[in-house]
């Protein structure tokens, strides 16, 4: 049939009319019923089997089968119409009258707290927002900080709009400095709506309701004081600032002892009701972790778990072989001996945690890892982020499987001297994609932190993005696609 010819009309071709004049049918089968009114051909009963379209009304590309509001062109899953928090309208259909990225697009948005540079340590920290085209220096905003060494989002009062606190370190003079909370809200960002809360070089900073009070709770983990190189100086008080009505409250807080606290975890880790919280104790002068566990009496170095460590920069809780129990992951750097270190696996069980019952994983000098399920095959993996030295060049993925981790698999991603990593499906494609904070820059070639993007494939080497960045000390996400 032609173009604009009538069906209706159309004639049979001679070849077919001789080959009726012979008893030869050449027809084809009469279509039946469109029942399902899928607009295909319906040339056998079993065609038609399919459910009906959903209706798009509004025809923006989704049916009202997914769509939550069908009469509005601007809403569908994924729109990046701006999110006004508690107005009874969800955009981009995430169940969530609530922005769950920094500027309420609904795309993720990247933040890398840095520490320093030439000039010292009063520098801005860097924000990714994320775009329709990924991530640009034109989307990037410059916050104030000081000598920032980690970051997380949260929304912290409750108010829809997500927060951003940041673990300051030093002022280049003092580590008995002020750590940030900058307050979101429809405005973003400014100097203006920030609040100092006191921290002695803080280097890691998490967000989560400890006491289960319903505020959300701020775990500083205080490092070094800066009065010497030697056991005491390391010797410090970490911090729990506790939420409230009112916010945060430099006189409402809990000190907890730890040495060279690095970094910080929080969860139920034994299924009592309760939130424990990890520190990893990143001092060479000590050879333990902390596990506090919680109770109705709170937290106490009387109720306190100690696991040998060596040199840990991070720890993550995940339950990486499937049994039921959280497990710990630390992250661990370098000796004075060099950086051909291991990163332990502590195993969870209804008895606590053994060292008798933890793997090792070599990493060159291991500064931070995440946990997920990378390659979408139901197991847990491990993405340790390598930061030894100046010129650790790579990173390594450990993939899980039933049997554990297989270091024989393990694959190494391009990184220089990575700070941080982060998992999250970044672009929406179905596939989960890494960010690496990078601390140091190769001679001679420009300082950036990177993106690589997951496939079906995996992870190629070359399909990432480079972000500038300076001494970039960790990475936090903002936004959907969790891992």
């Amino acid at each position: 049939m032609t173009r604009g010819e009538d069906p209706t009309t159309r004639r049979a071709p001679l070849a077919l009319v001789a080959l009726a004049a012979f008893g030869i049918c050449a027809c084809t089968a009469e279509p039946v019923a469109d029942d399902d009114v899928a607009g295909d051909d319906d040339t056998a009963a079993d065609d038609d089997t399919g459910p009906p379209p959903a209706p798009d009304e509004d025809g923006d590309g989704f049916g009202a089968d997914v769509d939550c509001d069908d009469g509005d062109a601007g809403t569908y899953p994924g729109s990046p119409v701006t999110e006004v928090p508690g107005d009874g309208i969800d955009p981009n259909c995430d169940g969530i009258d609530a922005c769950v990225d920094l500027n309420c697009d609904g795309r993720p948005d990247l933040v890398f707290p840095q520490t320093s540079d030439d000039s010292g340590y009063l520098i801005d920290s860097s924000v990714y927002l994320g775009t329709g085209v990924g991530y640009i220096v034109s989307s990037r905003l410059a916050l104030p900080t000081v000598g920032a060494m980690g970051a997380v989002a949260r929304d912290l009062d409750g108010d829809g709009y997500q927060d951003l606190a940041f673990a300051n370190v030093s002022d280049g003079e003092l580590r008995a400095v002020d750590s940030y909370v900058y307050w979101g809200g429809a405005e973003g960002f400014s100097e203006e709506r920030r609040t100092g809360l006191p921290t002695v070089g803080a280097s890691h900073v998490a967000a989560h309701d400890v006491d289960r009070d319903g505020y959300v709770d701020l775990v500083f983990s205080n490092r070094w004081n800066g009065s010497g190189v030697d056991a005491e100086s390391y010797h410090n008080d970490s911090y729990i600032y506790w939420g409230g009505q009112d916010g945060f409250d430099p006189e409402r807080r809990t000190g907890l002892e730890t040495y060279g606290a690095s970094h910080s975890a929080v969860a139920d880790l034994d299924g009592d009701g309760f939130e424990d919280v990890v520190f990893a104790n990143g001092s060479l002068f000590t050879a333990s972790s902390f596990v506090y566990w919680g109770s109705a009496e709170g937290w106490s170095g009387e109720d306190r778990t100690e696991l040998f460590t060596v040199a840990p920069e991070a720890v993550a809780v995940a339950d990486v072989d499937g049994d039921g129990s959280l497990d710990l992951v630390f992250s661990q750097w370098c000796l004075f001996s060099g950086c051909e270190t291991e990163s332990y696996v502590y195993f969870g069980s209804a008895g606590g945690f053994s060292e008798t019952d933890r793997a090792g994983l070599g990493v060159p000098g291991a500064t931070d890892a995440a946990a997920a399920d990378l390659d979408a095959d139901g197991h847990l993996d491990l993405a340790f982020a390598g930061g030894g030295s100046f010129d650790t060049p790579y990173s390594v993925l450990y993939f899980g499987s039933g049997g554990g981790f297989d270091p024989s698999e393990a694959v190494e991603l391009p990184t220089y001297s990575a700070s941080g990593v982060a998992a999250r499906d970044l672009d929406g494609d179905g596939h989960l994609d890494l960010v690496f904070a990078s601390f140091y820059a190769p001679d001679g070639e420009d300082e950036v932190s990177q993106v690589f993007w997951g496939s079906e494939g995996g992870f190629d080497p070359e399909a990432r993005t480079d972000l500038p960045t300076v001494a970039a000390a960790g990475i936090a996400i903002a936004g959907p696609g969790g891992s």
